[in-house]
Formats: C-alpha cells, sequence, structure tokens
C-alpha cells in the first residue's frame, strides 16, 4: 500500500508525550477518536486503517512517532478470517521481524488477536485448533 493511498484512508494521533502507539482496526476504533485528549500525559497514540491485515503494518511504521517505545497492533482478524491461523502466526512473525529491524527504537512490540471462536463450517479442522499461541 502506498502512503499517497495510505494517507486517505489512515487517521493517527499522537498526544505531546506517547510512549506507546496501538495500532488498530475497524470496530476498535468507536470510542478512541471521541476519547482522545492530546493534551493528557494518559492519553495513548494510536494509528486506524479499517479493513487492513497484517502486511499493511509494515508499511505504517513510517507513521509512527520516534518518540513510542512501545508498538501494540491489534491486527489479524480479516487475516484469520481470509486464510487460517498457522498463515496468520507466519504474517505475525515476519511482522515482528520488521519491526525488530526497521525500528529497533521500538523496546516492546505487543501483538493481539481476537481469535474466532466458531469456525467456518467450510473449512475443516477448525482454524482456532491451528492457531498457537506465540
Amino acid at each position: 500500500m502506498s502512503a499517497a493511498c495510505a494517507s486517505s484512508r489512515l487517521i493517527w494521533k499522537f498526544p505531546s508525550h506517547a510512549r506507546a502507539c496501538p495500532i488498530v482496526w475497524d470496530l476498535q476504533t468507536k470510542y478512541l477518536h471521541k476519547n482522545f485528549d492530546p493534551s493528557s500525559p494518559h492519553s495513548l497514540a494510536f494509528i486506524t486503517l479499517p479493513r487492513a491485515g497484517i502486511c499493511v503494518v509494515v508499511n505504517l511504521l513510517d507513521f509512527v512517532s520516534r518518540c513510542v517505545t512501545e508498538l501494540i497492533p491489534h491486527v489479524g482478524t480479516n487475516d484469520v478470517a481470509n486464510t487460517n491461523g498457522q498463515v496468520a502466526k507466519e504474517r505475525y512473525l515476519n511482522l515482528l521481524d520488521h519491526i525488530g529491524k526497521g525500528r529497533p527504537d521500538i523496546q516492546a512490540t505487543f501483538v493481539t488477536l481476537l481469535l474466532p471462536w466458531s469456525p467456518k463450517p467450510s473449512m475443516e479442522p477448525p482454524r482456532l485448533a491451528r492457531c498457537s499461541y506465540i
């Protein structure tokens, strides 16, 4: 995804001094914009991009402020829904490698993912059984 394409849908907000930056998609953004206070020392910076997959996050690292030392990408729901847990896990591992190499100033990366509770009937065995914790 090019930066020009991303800039039309991408929203990023950084308070004066942000230590952590969640990268979130879709439904998780419902209250973020409404409750964002850039003057509060407790506000987290965040980046949102609807319907993005894990592979898109690597293109968003340039938007993350250099003051951020903790990155919390909440991605992968679309990846698991469109592929399977093992593919999503491989994409996560590639993402973590890319973050470590591209942004050594980020000291901690916490990756989150909401796993589906009910698999698609067409997929056997269930995706949840094929996904392991990293």
